[in-house]
């Protein structure tokens, strides 16, 4: 009898999505049950009555975003063990943080309907927005949930996504671009969604590899669009529409000739050098399994605390040094990444950091504010007309998976990776030739 493929697997040969993963704690893949699953809601010592599994799968899906201490509890949740009230009061204070800060709303006012107040009439706009998040936290819900009950899942009927297949034999996914097969990894489908690709995985694929990819799919798609809810309620439409390659590309595919599109790319290149570097290494750190997580910046740490995405190490660093020698901090655990594509700001760059660390210092000694990561670093490559250049080439080939950061140089990718992690995590000359084979280097040039 031949083997199905492997549970558990993502794409690329590392692991898909938390739930179905052995680990350290011993929880094991438990077959599936014939009747659908009680919600933890109603299992002894789990989360509240308001709180179910389908939400908890989203937070999970994030545990890597968490400390160390809340995700040996989020552990415990999966496996349905109960939790102390000092354990309790931790997991939730952590839950509610972690989602307000990701999408402004928080975890236990969810699924709270807008009340008909004064209060709430004064603040139309902002309660609007509150109700989309609301919606798309339940579209999400309704779509896990026929997906469990095996029932069709809305969101996979627009024809417009790529499907996935599965290659049992190499335990690996690929799509087809132009007639060719491109394998992915699960970093580069998660990373698409940024550049407006979505995928639907193939209806012949096994149970429960396909449930599992799908999943994953339906709940990255999720946050991402409710980060950008949160971020309209943040600051105005238009800011917004700035820092999303989706929207960036509608501007430019409209032009009416190439001198046009040209000026559209160049006016736009500093948020798409930000989106390509975001990318580049979400896609290398899911894909290989490394020892950090890439995490989107909302546009109040990016105006305010000048820094554009940000890195959550796996591992505390107690001390590191950059900049000369410069040693910064201790238990240092969550990056902001500044980056910048010209030699001629560092110095400004600097000095906006500094001035936003000293204002938000002012407010936390008043008990008002904490800056939302360990440290900030500026990253410094001059790679302007290069993210010009692979963006139109990119739009040009007809927007093939992989997104435009694909088309930079192999050296390029790997100065990109080492300036991001140097003095943060090692990575071995090896471990380069695995997350960057050399063989991209023909496809990129």
């Amino acid at each position: 009898m031949e083997k199905g493929p492997k549970i558990g697997k993502s794409l690329g040969g590392n692991v898909a999505i938390p739930e179905f993963q052995k680990r350290e704690t011993g929880f094991e893949l438990q077959p599936e049950p014939k009747e659908p699953q009680t919600e933890l809601s109603e299992k002894p010592g789990d989360f509240e009555r308001d709180l179910n599994k389908k939400w908890f799968e989203l937070v999970y899906d994030a545990k890597h975003e968490f400390p160390e201490e809340v995700q040996v509890l989020l552990d415990k949740q999966i496996q349905h063990k109960p939790l102390s009230p000092e354990e309790r009061s931790i997991f939730d204070l952590a839950v509610n943080k972690w989602w307000k800060e990701s999408f402004g709303i928080t975890f236990d006012k969810r699924k709270e309907p807008p009340k008909d107040t004064f209060e709430i009439k004064r603040q139309k706009e902002k309660i609007g927005l509150q109700a989309q998040k609301i919606n798309r936290m339940e579209q999400l819900h309704n779509a896990i949930k026929n997906l469990d009950e095996g029932e069709p899942v809305d969101e996979f009927r627009d024809e417009t996504r790529k499907v996935l297949y599965h290659d049992g034999s190499l335990e690996r996914y690929f799509t087809e671009d132009n007639n060719k097969k491109v394998y992915l990894g699960l970093g580069d489908v998660i990373s698409d969604y940024a550049w407006g690709i979505k995928y639907v995985p193939d209806g012949e694929m096994e149970e429960p590899t396909y449930r599992i990819l799908a999943k994953r799919i339906l709940i990255n798609e999720a946050r991402r669009d409710l980060e950008i809810l949160n971020d309209v309620g943040l600051t105005s439409k238009a800011t917004v529409e700035n820092h999303l390659p989706t929207d960036i590309e509608k501007k430019v595919v409209v032009a009416k000739n190439k001198k046009a599109r040209n000026e559209k790319v160049l006016s736009h290149t500093g948020f798409l050098a930000e989106a390509v570097a975001r990318e580049l290494l979400t896609r290398a750190a899911i894909n290989n399994d490394l020892d950090f997580a890439v995490l989107r910046a909302n546009l109040i740490e990016d105006f305010d605390y000048k820094y554009d995405f940000k890195l959550r190490l796996k591992k505390k660093l107690r001390g590191i040094k950059i900049e000369d020698g410069k040693e910064i901090g201790s238990n240092i655990r969550k990056i902001g990444i500044q980056f910048t594509t010209s030699i001629h700001t560092g110095n400004r760059k600097r000095l906006q950091i500094e001035q936003g660390k000293q204002a938000v210092k002012k407010l936390a000694e008043g008990g008002l504010r904490k800056l939302p990561v360990d440290e900030i670093l500026l990253l410094q490559i001059p790679i302007y007309k290069e993210v010009a250049k692979i963006y139109q080439e990119w739009l040009e080939a007809g927007k093939p998976s992989g997104g435009p950061e694909q088309f930079l140089s192999r050296d390029l990718k790997i100065e990109l990776l080492k300036a991001v992690t140097g003095g943060l995590i090692e990575i071995s000359d090896e471990e380069i030739e695995k997350i960057f084979p050399k063989e991209e280097a023909s496809t990129a040039n």
